[in-house]
């Protein structure tokens, strides 16, 4: 696993050995079912209530692919997508979330509809300084691909 993927993974709490290697073996999925390289991850999470966090996906993104690994730290179910020029429509939201400074409380989701089929759709969750990850990962990966650029 790249160093900067290890560093990422624990910076949102993923830091035992049991947690990395099922990180790890959602990313040797990634590179079976990917054409392309993995260059950037996102671990999917929320805060309950409670105050836990609660990990659903690990995210992992190439040039013209979107991989996902849902219940990654138990579950072994990988999907792929294109994202190549696909994305029809984003809805974002946020919570106590200034783009570029956030707090333990901010949130942001980002919800993606592809054009191709209208029953195909993503939504990424992040809490605290992860909101700064999927806010990189909207910037780098979904906002290229919509359908229609500006």
């Amino acid at each position: 696993m790249k160093a900067e993927f290890t560093e990422y993974l624990k910076s949102v709490g993923i830091e035992t050995q049991p947690a990395l290697a099922r990180a790890e073996r959602a990313l040797k999925a990634f590179s079976l079912i990917c054409p392309e390289e993995i260059k950037d991850i996102f671990v999917e999470e929320y805060v309950k209530e409670e105050g836990s966090r609660e990990y659903e996906s690990l995210e992992g993104f190439s040039a013209n692919y979107w991989c996902s690994a849902v219940r990654f730290l138990t579950d072994d179910r990988w999907n792929i997508s294109s994202t190549r020029k696909r994305i029809r429509a984003v809805n974002v939201r946020g919570s106590e979330y200034e783009f570029g400074d956030t707090t333990e409380k901010s949130r942001l989701s980002i919800f993606i509809a592809f054009s191709d089929n209208p029953d195909q759709s993503g939504t990424l969750k992040a809490s605290g300084k992860n909101c700064d990850a999927l806010r990189q990962i909207f910037i780098k990966y979904i906002q290229p691909n919509f359908l229609f650029p500006a």
